[in-house]
């Protein structure tokens, strides 16, 4: 096993994981955005980044909160970024790559509780 694939597949992992934090923290919205599904490593696509990034600019439009809207745009950021830089680990890795996607998804985790928090105090 390349040193790589350990490190590649435990971020994998988890920001797969994370992305149904993102979809959960969307269904919270005042009006709740869908957006693709993620079934397995293979399909993130830029089709899922587009969605996302089209999603950050539909905030504005949303009548909330702005530590609500702040806080779904981070885990939106943080997915977004995650992903990019995981992606670059496939084709250059380097171990910051992969801690870094690790990092945004324990991001993504703790904006999602206060995000839910935040939701439920409504």
């Amino acid at each position: 096993m390349d040193d790589r694939n350990r490190p590649l597949e435990v971020a994998t992992l988890r920001l797969i994981a994370a992305y149904g934090l993102v979809v959960k923290a969307l269904k919270l919205l005042p009006l709740p955005i869908e957006v693709p599904a993620v079934l397995d490593s293979n399909v993130w696509t830029a089709e899922i980044r587009e969605s996302l990034v089209r999603t950050c600019e539909l905030l504005n439009d949303l009548p909330m909160e702005e530590p609500f809207r702040a806080q779904v745009r981070l885990i939106l950021i943080d997915w977004i970024t995650g992903s990019d830089v995981l992606f670059d680990a496939q084709e250059e890795f380097a171990d910051w790559k992969t801690d870094f996607a690790r990092i945004q998804a324990d991001r993504i985790t703790a904006s999602w509780h206060l995000v839910k928090a935040m939701h439920d105090r409504k």
